[in-house]
């Protein structure tokens, strides 16, 4: 019995347990990483349809929305397995096939995907017969990619073309955005804006990004304010890395200005998007000329005067215009720190690290409060790390990003 208590009081709590390995990896013969077998494809010609097309296929991150912890149950004797849900890239009609056929276990795995989706494509050749999606509304701007042509375009859902091909959207976004859920289109606050690859010879239209929004009021500043909410933003993985999501934020950040919004916020960004709006803002704060970086500016917090025309100018949250203002002075602290070492180079960052943790201390105020003296002191010190290594990332990717001159033009 001794021995039994000894090991007991060894194992770390039920919080702390390491995490279970994945259904696949404890019972190899009965289940599938769902990864392994699902892929995605947008067709826009006959070719994209044949089973053994060249268009790339793509496997969606978040799969465990559609099955429950990201496995499929597949016995040995139905593998291997290659479910598809091929996307009409003009219209984002669906059209989910596999490659066996349905029974059993394949039948409950193309079950559960199904019922995540809208009303497929009766064939994957029709997919192709269906009209062009046009969703009305205001052309806000064309630009042009690599010899492509784009427009993007902002709607309301007023209209039954933009509900239908919300809902295929909505089906596509849930492949890619975590925790996702679907917007209630029913309320007349909400607006679509979407970025379409214009036809070119030989090839239809293409889907290319989309980001859902609201309009509404709420206090800020001093009073009930205009505020636009950014919830969901999608590029294509067919057009990812090629400029189209900052070109979807500016504009979300010009259609706020006309609406005479003070701010516009975003609703639990992902650390990708994250990155890109932090890439954006400053780039418009370079434009500007804000929060520019200037001598003693690491050691002391921004004056309200500059906060204020930053805010009033970029419509972006305080905790963004810290964050601008932040990663101006890291980036000229690590001019000063070239070629210093030990306590030289201590003393040189001591005051930026004081001045962010002070920030820190106060935004995590509720958590930090929470732990005793050296556990406050660890974990403020892991936030400081943490968003410091970020700071790293934007300058250096700051200077490899155009000026929003050339992200779209007014169409």
């Amino acid at each position: 019995m001794k021995r039994a208590r000894d090991e007991a009081e060894q194992q770390p709590p039920a919080d702390e347990q390491p995490p279970e390995d994945p259904p696949w990896e404890r019972d190899p013969d009965s289940y599938v990483a769902a990864r392994d077998v699902v892929k995605l494809r947008f067709v826009a010609s006959a070719s994209d349809v044949l089973t053994d097309a060249e268009a790339p296929a793509f496997t969606p991150p978040f799969l465990h929305q559609h099955f429950a912890n990201e496995a499929l149950a597949l016995p040995v004797s139905q593998r291997p397995l290659t479910i598809e849900v091929l996307y009409a890239a003009h219209t984002l009609v669906p059209f989910p096939r596999c490659d066996r056929p349905m029974e059993g276990s394949i039948e409950d795995a193309m079950f559960s995907l199904v019922e995540q989706l809208p009303q497929a494509g009766a064939s994957a050749e029709a997919l192709l017969d269906a009209p062009e999606v046009r969703l009305g509304g205001e052309v806000l701007a064309t630009y042009e990619r690599g010899g492509a042509q784009f427009e993007a375009r902002l709607c309301s859902f007023g209209e039954e073309e933009a509900r239908r091909f919300n809902e295929n959207l909505q089906s596509l976004m849930r492949f890619y955005i975590d925790a996702h859920s679907p917007i209630d289109h029913t309320d007349d606050r909400w607006r679509l804006l979407t970025i379409f690859e214009e036809a070119r010879e030989g090839a239809p239209r293409r889907f290319t990004a989309a980001a859902t929004a609201m309009v509404f009021s709420r206090f800020v500043a001093g009073g009930i304010r205009t505020v636009l909410k950014v919830c969901q933003v999608m590029v294509a993985p067919t057009h990812q890395r090629q400029g189209h999501g900052s070109a979807l934020l500016q504009l979300l950040y010009d259609h706020a200005a006309t609406q005479g919004a003070v701010e516009v916020t975003v609703e639990d960004p992902s650390a990708g998007f994250r990155m890109l709006r932090d890439l954006v803002d400053l780039r418009n704060c370079r434009r500007l000329g804000l929060l520019q970086p200037t001598e003693g500016c690491e050691s002391q917090p921004l004056a309200d005067e500059a906060r204020a025309a930053a805010r009033t100018a970029l419509r972006i949250t305080d905790e963004q215009i810290s964050r601008c203002h932040e990663v101006g002075c890291y980036s000229l602290l690590q001019r000063k720190l070239a070629g210093k070492e030990g306590p030289e180079a201590e003393a040189t960052a001591k005051p930026f690290r004081l001045c962010v943790k002070r920030r820190l201390n106060k935004k995590h105020e509720e958590t930090l409060g929470a732990l005793d003296g050296a556990a406050r002191k660890a974990e403020l010190e892991q936030l400081y790390q943490a968003l410091v290594a970020e700071y790293a990332v934007l300058v250096a990717r700051v200077q490899e990003v155009p000026t929003p001159a050339g992200a779209a033009s007014g169409g």
